[in-house]
């Protein structure tokens, strides 16, 4: 920006008066007129009048300032101006709603986000694990459920899209995710969107988003170095104890994370290793990662950034399905067959971004390729599930802002894949493209959003494109802080190469193709309130909302009769001919009218009452899924709404409701945890409750000691874990964690033990 005449220049920093690391992003209002923002260094710069001027700073998450300035004729003038940041809960950043910073009270939609602190202080070891601490959200095996929206399906065709760093991360063959794979050791944050996020996401987003946000570093190099021990408990049951003595179950392992500047260059750099010995015969695990994270921002060219970031992991897992009996044999696999699955996965992410004033224009490519060998069988060891698959994906978006008050989101989203497997023959070749646009316009109280994306999909021969997809919302402030909001969202998921293709057998269960699946498509929408508030220095918001969804075929694993043997009797040899087989299993069928709703609270809260610092995080949910072809009568809103509150309660096998229920589902979720910490020692109780599946496929009955089992379990299991910690000095904690402190006997989903008690040792080191 160059120097005319009559006119000076400022310039300077906006930075975190807390640690002193620059803001980028920051905007800034001149004499309430004229407007821009920092860059990526938090840099920024205006040409202006000589004379008095007022400049006005504001950031989400930080208390804005405003400052006087006092230009002479032609002069230049470097500040720095320093922000503090807010602690109040309703003003905690989040991204993922519209893929720039925002206030999470002013979301259109439920948006939940878990502090690095929870995931340190519970000793989570894998992103699963973080998440069944958030209310509305279990994850069973692999497969991430947000307000009973979807099933268990073995974690194939997942209805939740999972981000790294706001690009997807999804499996190209299965549509499952790799839980392990993402580094939450080097997390900021994690936020979970609950409802339909496909407009600026895609279709796997149907049901909500959970985005891993890893941060760069600040101006302070941080490293922090975690290692963990733990032993498992025997069962209440001690028929059930196959292992001797002295090879108790256990697990061991070692996080380790590292952030620092070298001028411009960022670097983010972290590392797992992971070893359990399952209390689930053969069902031992092994893995070890490594995440780096890399940015360069240029000096002569203000606002540009590029880099690259990899991730490489080697894992080996045991296989297990269904268990021996629901008895004494309930650690040991059905028959004897064991097995295990090696993966080799590596991602290679290069980017760029451009912050200027009024736009922010970025393009992120991933590369994801993933290498399964699988066998099953005890006696063979044979290869049964060998797979190779890989993705190329690119997102290009550009937010701009457009007036003060207006912003639009928009972008390119498109992915290329193939798949080379045994269980689903063929070379299998697809691709995906999509083009969206979201605007946001606030005003006073008000914020509005309206979305859309459209996108087509193809595999091999198969192609399909869709009508537009639509997403709209509002979030009002009646109160200081009192946000009520409402949304509407729609969905739609392409069935995955598993869904379509495979064909395999676990533990004598058979895996069908259903290669004529139809796409799933369904609409999403909310209401609901989050209020504020404050008791001393403890901030808090509580949150309330009903939500509603319906769904044309969607796709979920089914366990019935496929094939039938057939008869004839030969003439020749006045002989019954037997042709084929009964053949019984799971296939992917596509539901034709389905209906869930259901409510929400929640709590969330950090700060000091006293001299107690307490964080906390609670909720329930209770969902109704609904098969409206089984009961057309409640397709009718008042009928439905009439079974909702009737059927609050567990339904028992006599149960009429059971008819029309959806099989797999936990209605009632419950989720408690809270911690207290005064001066250096700490303590947590963490509480969860899931209610059971009331109902399953009746012919999986047919598995020993699975009806009396889930009779036992009624109406559901509460699972109790305590945590005390001890800080020596500020770089040194020790750790004790208590799980399942009542060693309760339970199954996420049938047929599958989890683990007992188990206490478990955990020291963090900071240098």
């Amino acid at each position: 920006m160059g120097l005319f005449a009559q006119t000076a220049v400022v310039n300077g920093y906006i930075r975190n008066n807390q640690n002193g690391d620059t803001l980028s992003m920051a905007s800034l209002v001149v004499d309430g007129k004229k407007t821009g923002k920092t860059d990526s260094t938090g840099y920024f710069m205006f040409t202006l009048e000589p004379g008095k001027h007022s400049l006005t700073v504001s950031l989400v998450g930080y208390k804005s300032e405003t400052v006087t300035i006092q230009l002479g004729f032609e002069e230049r003038k470097r500040i720095t101006i320093y922000l503090t940041p807010k602690i109040n809960e309703l003003d905690r950043v989040v991204v993922s709603g519209s893929r720039q910073e925002k206030s999470i009270a002013r979301e259109i939609m439920s948006v939940t986000s878990v502090k690095s602190t929870l995931i340190e202080n519970t000793n989570a070891k894998s992103l699963s694990e973080v998440l069944n601490y958030v209310p509305g959200v279990n994850v069973i095996e692999g497969q991430a459920n947000i307000r009973g929206l979807s099933g268990w399906s073995y974690g194939v065709g997942s209805r939740v899209m999972v981000l790294l760093d706001d690009m997807p991360l999804m499996g190209p063959d299965l549509g499952d995710v790799q839980w392990d794979l993402l580094p939450i050791e080097a997390a900021e944050n994690i936020e979970v969107m609950k409802g339909p996020s496909s407009v600026l996401y895609g279709g796997s987003a149907s049901t909500g988003t959970i985005n891993v946000r890893t941060g760069w570093p600040t101006n302070k190099p941080v490293t922090k170095v975690t290692f963990f021990q733990g032993v498992q408990d025997n069962p209440r049951n001690k028929n059930a104890i196959w292992w001797e003595r002295t090879t108790q179950p256990f697990n061991t392992g070692a996080f380790l994370v590292h952030k620092q500047k070298f001028k411009q260059f960022d670097i983010v750099g972290s590392a797992n290793v992971f070893a359990n010995r399952s209390h689930i015969q053969e069902n031992d695990e092994f893995r070890a990662r490594a995440y780096l994270k890399t940015r360069y921002r240029f000096q002569k060219v203000k606002g540009l950034s590029v880099g690259i970031n990899g991730t490489v992991m080697a894992k080996k897992a045991g296989r297990f399905f269904i268990w021996n009996d629901g008895d004494s044999n309930m650690l040991k696999p059905f028959d004897g067959e064991v097995g295990y699955d090696k993966y080799s996965i590596f991602m290679v992410d290069p980017h760029v971004t451009l912050l200027r004033n009024k736009y922010t224009v970025s393009a992120k490519y991933r590369y994801y390729h993933i290498n399964r060998d699988g066998t099953f069988g005890s006696r063979t060891l044979t290869p049964t599930n060998d797979a190779v698959a890989r993705i190329n994906a690119l997102d290009v978006s550009v937010i701009y802002q457009l007036t003060k008050r207006l912003t639009s989101t928009s972008g390119l989203y498109g992915t290329s894949f193939n798949a080379v497997g045994n269980v689903y023959p063929g070379d299998r070749t697809g691709y995906s493209g999509a083009a969206f646009t979201q605007l946001e316009y606030h005003i006073k109280r008000w914020n509005f959003t309206a979305g859309g994306r459209y996108e087509a999909n193809a595999l091999g021969a198969i192609q399909q494109t869709q009508r537009p997809l639509f997403r709209f919302g509002v979030n009002y402030q009646a109160a200081r802080n009192t946000f009520i909001r409402a949304t509407y969202g729609e969905g739609f998921r392409f069935p995955t190469i598993a869904e379509r293709y495979v064909e395999d057998n676990a533990s004598g269960l058979e895996i069908f193709p259903n290669p004529g699946l139809k796409t799933e498509r369904g609409w999403y929408t909310e209401v609901g309130v989050k209020q504020g508030f404050t008791l001393g220095g403890f901030n808090a918001f509580a949150d309330a909302c009903f939500y509603w969804m319906e769904y044309q075929n969607m796709i979920e694993f089914l366990f019935n009769q496929q094939e039938r043997a057939s008869y004839y009797f030969d003439t020749v040899t006045f002989q019954l001919v037997v042709v084929g087989r009964d053949r019984v299993g799971f296939r992917a069928e596509n539901r034709d009218l389905s209906r869930t709703a259901g409510i929400e609270l929640s709590l969330e809260g950090e700060g000091k009452i006293g001299p107690v610092y307490i964080r906390t995080l609670c909720g329930y949910n209770y969902a109704y899924p609904i098969d409206l072809n089984a009961d057309p009568s409640l397709q009718n809103a008042g009928n439905y709404m009439k079974a909702f509150r009737q059927n609050f309660t567990f339904m028992d096998s006599g149960h009429v409701g059971l008819n029309s229920l959806i099989p797999y589902r936990n209605r009632h979720l419950g989720k408690i945890d809270i911690e207290c910490s005064y001066k250096k020692m700490s303590f947590g109780y963490n509480a969860q409750y899931t209610s059971i599946y009331e109902k399953i496929d009746e012919p999986l009955y047919v598995i020993a000691g699975l009806r009396n089992f889930l009779n036992q379990s009624q109406p559901g299991d509460w699972v109790h874990n305590i945590r005390a910690a001890f800080a020596f000095t500020p770089q040194f904690t020790l750790s004790l964690l208590v799980n399942n402190l009542t060693n309760h006997t339970y199954a996420s989903r049938p047929t599958r033990i989890e683990p007992f008690r188990s206490v478990n040792l955990q020291m963090r080191i900071s240098l």
